[in-house]
């Protein structure tokens, strides 16, 4: 409820000028980046980064002020707030991108826009030597690579997993499609088991092997990562057993990317010593591989579970990637979270489907220490799709569990299961069958009304959301019922209407109160296949009536409280076409006091008669006060001021005419309503109008 005072103006008045500001044209950054691939919420990579970097150089579209995602503490997640971060930059570029609202995904135009604000300071390279910095220019082509400054030096040990042999940063503007290595050092092919690529933590191909000649091949003709600038990529291998003594390491032959192959003679990686060291153990109990039958719709439920008991002495648990199998969605589970001992420690994350459907809990810069003893380790989330599909969860390879050695810095203890070595079938969570589809309806907490005018017409007297789990789910029919506590006087409402995101569904209907047991107390709404709500998705359910009774006459007192219900079997699953109950047990909405009038107008409280000297500009002859009820707001449309002898809005004697007066202006503040007066009328009543749409 809000008074508005309104003042009356005479002489002289000058409305002042109101523009909107044009779109902010941003200034160009220098900036080491390069964006060619799609991202959204859930893409995770070195080009998310990239991004979170470029948005936060210009303070309108920061993702953060201060902590993760803001500037220096940029992550390779694309999260909410980096969303938020895309949707203030392009709703500063709505026209140069060609639409109308800001989206939140950073494709093609968005990119586009984003390198051409971007003036990159790229690096181009000679195959085998350190790359040199070219500034203002960008590299097209093939993706040059060299050895990056920081290399390991510390001895690895013999059966560990995830030995980390090079890093090697890769520079230019495109997407590596193939990378051959080879095994350096006194050491057999057999030495290393599987040798992966790892961006950070995050592993980001599948295991390769040592073929005859030492050479490792990594290739996907999709792109086994991209290069937007610089990116430092990181080799890491599982280390055999029985090969201490030996010294192992690996060099770059050849990298390919746009079709354009490089090969390179001398970025090689330090040859590393292997030891025979005791290391602390992480041994994982049999896993529960049982069949699991969860309804759509749970939250917080088990995906994955394990118990492990570290033995001889502590480990620091750095980083988990699970892999998801299955006919559901990859979409069907989300909000992932890893638990250690029933602490959350990680997450929420997406499965991303770019990464072959892998998900990776990185703890980052704080890693979590796990004391000897019994620690279970649990990954949970929602599952919202996926009704009579089939849903599994695994650790691939060992090194996947990455667990390090708090006596040995760089040495990854190779975890094992039922105490034999680590195998990806043993590491199989049981299958989960996604039951049917479900719906969940709860009143709309967004919906805070507690009054409503009487005589008000098309108005929300209850708003609910639904939201489908599993499947899409079509509703076939909803009830609303409609209590009050003056049923004598509250007989019927006029014009009961559903709405499902702000469009009509249904037809409208006259509602009557009864007191008469056998009569039906609800009214019943047919939908066909006007409300299909699709799994995962929340809509929003909005009752609306006019407020009169069957004669039109408006209520001026009482309550009203809408009940949104449903029938046994009222709607069915769009993949499993099964039945499906929406809203059986009904749910009850707010409870709204009908409130008479739409406010009241009167004069400024402390505004008196003025005198004034003749010629006198900007004269405030006149104050009042709007006031709306505590119901709803009010628009006014049109104001008048009559000016009559004797008395009146405006007072005028024989001598004072109208004529007198010019530009009669009304205001609220400062701000100017309606279009000023210049020379009042002195047409019958002197009454002027001013008119807004």
């Amino acid at each position: 409820m809000k008074a508005v005072a309104i003042a009356t103006v005479i002489g002289g008045m000058i409305a002042g000028a109101v523009s909107a500001s044009a779109a902010l044209n941003l200034p160009t950054q220098s900036c080491n980046a390069m964006f060619n691939t799609n991202m959204k919420l859930g893409s995770r990579g070195a080009d998310v980064k990239n991004l979170q970097v470029v948005l936060n150089g210009w303070s309108q579209t920061q993702v953060a002020s201060s902590g993760v995602g803001s500037s220096g503490m940029e992550t390779t997640y694309f999260g909410p707030a980096t969303r938020a971060a895309v949707n203030k930059f392009q709703a500063l570029h709505l026209t140069e991108l060609g639409i109308t609202a800001a989206t939140g995904n950073v494709f093609a135009g968005t990119r586009g826009l984003l390198n051409g604000a971007c003036s990159a300071t790229a690096v181009t390279t000679t195959p085998g030597t350190t790359p040199g910095t070219t500034p203002g220019t960008v590299v097209s082509g093939p993706v040059s690579a060299s050895i990056a400054g920081s290399q390991p030096t510390n001895m690895i040990v013999q059966g560990q997993s995830g030995a980390r042999l090079a890093d090697f940063v890769f520079t230019g503007n495109g997407t590596v499609t193939s990378v051959q290595l080879q095994r350096t050092g006194v050491s057999a092919d057999t030495t290393l088991n599987n040798v992966y690529l790892y961006d950070g933590n995050t592993r980001i191909t599948d295991a390769a092997s040592v073929v005859t000649g030492g050479y490792i091949n990594f290739n996907a003709s999709n792109g086994l990562f991209t290069v937007s600038g610089s990116r430092t990529i990181t080799v890491r291998a599982d280390v055999a057993g029985s090969t201490s003594g030996q010294s192992v390491g690996v060099k770059l032959n050849s990298v390919t990317a746009g079709g354009a192959a490089s090969t390179y003679s001398n970025v090689i990686g330090n040859s590393l010593q292997i030891a025979s060291v005791t290391t602390a153990a992480v041994n994982f109990a049999a896993l529960t591989q049982s069949a699991l039958t969860p309804n759509a719709g749970v939250t917080d439920y088990n995906v994955w579970s394990g118990s492990a008991t570290v033995s001889t002495r502590a480990v620091t648990f750095k980083a988990a990637t699970f892999k998801f199998v299955g006919s559901a969605p990859v979409d069907a589970l989300q909000n992932l979270s890893l638990y250690i001992d029933g602490t959350k420690v990680a997450g929420p994350a997406m499965i991303n489907a770019a990464n072959n459907n892998k998900v990776t809990f990185d703890l980052g810069s704080t890693p979590y220490n796990l004391t000897t003893g019994a620690h279970t380790f649990d990954v949970r989330g929602d599952i919202v799709k996926g009704s009579f599909r089939t849903i599994t969860m695994s650790v691939e390879n060992v090194a996947d569990l990455m667990f390090e050695d708090s006596n040995l810095v760089g040495v990854n203890v190779a975890a094992t299961i039922a105490t034999v070595a680590f195998t990806q079938s043993a590491a199989t969570f049981g299958t989960i069958t996604v039951n049917k589809g479900s719906v969940t309806t709860n009143v709309d907490s967004a919906f805070s009304a507690n009054k409503v005018t009487g005589g008000a017409t098309n108005v929300p007297v209850g708003q609910f959301t639904m939201k489908a789990y599993g499947e899409d789910v079509k509703v076939s029919t909803l009830r609303v019922a409609i209590a009050t506590t003056t049923l004598a006087t509250l007989t019927s409402l006029n014009n009961v209407s559903l709405y499902v995101n702000g469009g009509q569904i249904g037809t409208s209907q006259n509602y009557t109160a009864t007191i008469n047991p056998s009569a039906t107390p609800y009214l019943t709404y047919t939908l066909g296949s006007s409300l299909v709500i699709p799994a995962g998705t929340t809509v929003t359910i909005t009752v609306k009536a006019d407020i009169v009774d069957s004669s039109s006459a408006a209520y001026t007192s009482g309550t009203i409280a809408t009940t949104l219900s449903g029938a046994t079997g009222n709607a069915q699953g769009q993949s499993s076409y099964e039945l499906v109950d929406v809203a059986v047990g009904g749910v009850a909405g707010n409870v709204l006091t009908i409130s008479s009038g739409v406010g009241t107008f009167a004069r400024t409280s402390g505004f008196t008669s003025v005198s004034v000297a003749p010629n006198t500009a900007n004269v405030k002859i006149g104050s009042f006060t709007l006031q709306a009820n505590s119901a709803e707001s009010v628009k006014v449309n049109s104001v008048g001021v009559k000016a009559t002898v004797g008395g009146g809005n405006l007072f005028l004697t024989a001598n004072n005419t109208i004529a007198n007066y010019s530009n009669l202006t009304l205001k609220t503040g400062s701000t100017v309503l309606g279009t000023p007066v210049g020379n009042p009328s002195t047409a019958t009543s002197h009454l002027h109008r001013w008119h807004s749409s």
